[in-house]
């Protein structure tokens, strides 16, 4: 948080403002300014966009007080991509436990009867039955990977190559004092349809996989 706090400050020495003025340019308090310069409290990932167009410099710079070399920036996405799986795979693997040992045991044991092995069983009995669970790990991951902002934001220097989503975060962060609301509605919108078109082809198999999820 403090150094942070310490790059916006000599982000703005360096652009030649006082406190009163990079304030007065990001419409809130000196008071507040000063609390994120001391690390009293730590700006927002808006107000982290709006510093950074104000003070002519990339985000990149306020988090990390320089813009990311080539390796350094290949360490974070791997650091960033192991804690994403990390959290994926816990929260999807939970899942689809739940979902197989709600299977009854009934359909194993006939399918052992009949002289199926344990891979075939799995591939012909357990994967069929667990498509709604499957569908709906993918749909949360989905989710989470089309709304992700601060990896977007960590890993682009260019507007042009930044997500929908960074882009939206950028307009309603924008160091004027009017948002453009109607653009922002808009954005919005077309971020939304791709969730909205996957939802609408999976809709039924999403719900019976959250429904049936834990029940035996």
């Amino acid at each position: 948080m403090r150094d942070i706090g310490k790059n916006i400050r000599a982000a703005r020495v360096r652009r030649g403002l006082t406190q009163e003025e990079l304030a007065e340019r990001l419409h809130v308090s000196r008071q507040t300014v000063s609390n994120y310069e001391t690390g009293r409290s730590r700006p927002d990932v808006e107000m982290l966009l709006r510093a950074a167009e104000q003070l002519g410099v990339d985000v990149q710079v306020l988090l990390y007080g320089e813009p990311l070399r080539p390796e350094r920036r290949r360490e974070i996405c791997r650091l960033l991509a192991e804690g994403t799986a990390l959290l994926v795979l816990g929260s999807g693997i939970f899942l689809l436990r739940q979902f197989f040992i709600s299977i009854p045991k009934d359909l194993d044991n006939a399918a052992r009867i009949d002289g199926a092995g344990e891979f075939r069983i799995f591939l012909q009995i357990i994967l069929p039955n667990s498509v709604p669970a499957i569908l709906t790990v993918g749909m949360f991951n989905f989710m989470g990977n089309w709304n992700d902002l601060l990896w977007p934001l960590i890993m682009t220097s260019k507007p042009e190559t930044r997500t929908i989503t960074a882009g939206l975060a950028m307009l309603t962060g924008h160091g004027s004092s009017v948002t453009p609301y109607g653009v922002v509605m808009a954005g919005a919108l077309i971020s939304a349809l791709p969730l909205i078109i996957v939802f609408f082809f999976v809709q039924k198999r999403f719900v019976e996989g959250i429904a049936m999820t834990g029940m035996k």
